[in-house]
């Protein structure tokens, strides 16, 4: 057997998961077990506003289906965009959210992932230029931006993040969204969004609005979970990133494309990055795939990693899908 330090452990994913566990709880109906219809409503498919659709499973109260039309997956119904904004605005498991970002471990990787993209803007656009960073967050991109030479303003609505970003960074951050920009009157070379197209109940109107906010030939990069990835077709409603609440929208290569193509994008450039092995590991050998009874997997399955990573690496299944791409 082969022993493993488990990244969830070590950036509190464990914490985050009871409390997000238990505010699930208290959104549900105990009757009927789904959420609460008061805080629910029915929606469209963001990508072709079909509304047929196939339900493909139901997870802690809510329920995922898949357009008929264009294959999109989202949550329907999901919550109201009121409830949604005041869960950002501030709730416990998303305060604990901003506790992982500033661990030791997912500082690392971070790091790692924003220098990934700021090489590929810079190969672009070089600084010194005018960056929106939507959902910003602790503001540790921006932060990496500017000592790169952009100029970074951020949108943030958790109050946690929001203060760690002005007071650790000294970075601008306004507590808006990013739809009251006025096109007219601000414009942007660069918007970025890492992990925060996903989470919004209207990523076709805030696609197009970015499109408005950029200059002529302005540059778009986002990050969103690979819903084509291997981690996803395999674990399916136990994948960690299947969350009714937080993730209304579940992207592939093809539907992110159709997406950013239908609001006046071009050149777009698609990755994946993370192959989450461990996870799968856990899966195949009947354990939790995020957190194991028995920190430990089998030789057999250890021996056949480096071929399952290649495969993921080659045909783009990995967990995180990173995109770039110009204003039409």
């Amino acid at each position: 057997m082969v022993h493993h330090k488990h990244f969830e452990i070590s950036t509190l994913r464990d914490i985050y998961d009871q409390a997000r566990k238990k505010e699930l709880q208290e959104l549900k109906d105990l009757e009927t077990g789904y959420i609460k219809a008061t805080l629910t409503e029915a929606v469209k498919c963001a990508l072709c506003f079909q509304e047929d659709t196939r339900t493909i499973f139901e997870k802690q109260g809510f329920t995922f289906v898949q357009c008929v039309n264009c294959d999109f997956i989202y949550t329907n119904p999901r919550l109201t965009n009121t409830k949604i904004l005041q869960d950002y605005t501030h709730s416990e498991s998303n305060d604990i959210w901003i506790e992982i970002l500033l661990t030791a471990d997912q500082t690392k990787y971070n790091n790692q992932k924003y220098n990934f993209f700021l090489d590929e803007i810079s190969r672009h656009i070089s600084p010194p230029r005018q960056l929106l960073d939507i959902g910003c967050s602790i503001g540790q991109f921006m932060h990496l931006a500017e000592k790169r030479g952009y100029k970074c303003t951020g949108l943030e609505q958790n109050n946690k993040a929001r203060k760690h970003a002005e007071d650790h960074y000294g970075l601008t951050v306004e507590n808006t969204l990013v739809e009251d920009l006025d096109p007219r009157n601000t414009q942007y070379d660069i918007i970025t969004m890492f992990g925060v197209l996903e989470h919004l109940p209207n990523p076709h109107d805030i696609l197009h609005h970015c499109n408005q906010l950029l200059v002529k030939d302005g540059f778009l990069a986002l990050l969103v979970p690979n819903n084509g990835s291997l981690v996803a077709r395999m674990l399916h409603d136990k994948a960690f990133g299947v969350d009714g609440r937080n993730h209304l929208s579940y992207f592939t290569k093809r539907t992110l494309t159709m997406i950013l193509e239908n609001n006046g994008f071009t050149d777009i450039n698609l990755t994946t990055r993370v192959s989450c092995i461990k996870p799968i590991g856990n899966y195949l050998n009947y354990q939790d795939p995020y957190f194991p009874n028995m920190d430990k997997m089998d030789d057999e399955l250890v021996s056949i990693i480096p071929e399952v990573e290649k495969i993921i690496d080659q045909y783009d299944m990995g967990h995180h899908l990173y995109a770039t791409a110009r204003k039409k």
